[in-house]
């Protein structure tokens, strides 16, 4: 990979950067999908036992984790995008990536709005789950460094 990419230091700082930042942000998502997967078995063992109730819930957990496996390709995506990039020194491609970064902390944004802020039914079962909030926070945050 490094050989594709042209010699200034400065390209090798910003494929690591990227690199490491798709990294975290995967680890960060892939915990996150746990997190969903195991909330949702406890809440659905306890709780929602009305049919139609049940089912809504089941519908919109299995699209937030859907989303975040989407997410979590993003991010391999972005770093094949980044290497293509900086190999053929397109600038277009280089702020498609920073926008990409933009997009993806405004939908970080939006789903801990939507699991913290406003939560719907399916999303109240994240309202107790601090680890879960602090792992959304961090995400936040970290598209937010990544965008400085």
């Amino acid at each position: 990979m490094l050989s594709l990419l042209p010699k200034a230091n400065v390209t090798r700082v910003y494929a690591a950067s990227v690199l490491l930042l798709a990294l975290a942000f995967i680890m960060a998502e892939s915990y996150i999908l746990y997190l969903t997967k195991n909330g949702y078995h406890m809440a659905s063992s306890n709780q929602w036992q009305i049919q139609g109730v049940h089912e809504a819930v089941t519908s919109s957990i299995t699209t937030y984790m859907v989303y975040n496996v989407l997410f979590i390709l993003a991010q391999v995506y972005i770093i094949f995008l980044c290497v293509e990039a900086l190999a053929h020194q397109n600038t277009i491609q280089i702020i498609a990536v920073v926008v990409f970064y933009f997009v993806c902390q405004v939908y970080t944004a939006t789903r801990y709005i939507s699991f913290y802020v406003l939560p719907s039914i399916s999303a109240r079962i994240f309202t107790r789950d601090s680890n879960m909030q602090m792992m959304q926070i961090g995400v936040m945050t970290m598209y937010a460094v990544a965008l400085v």
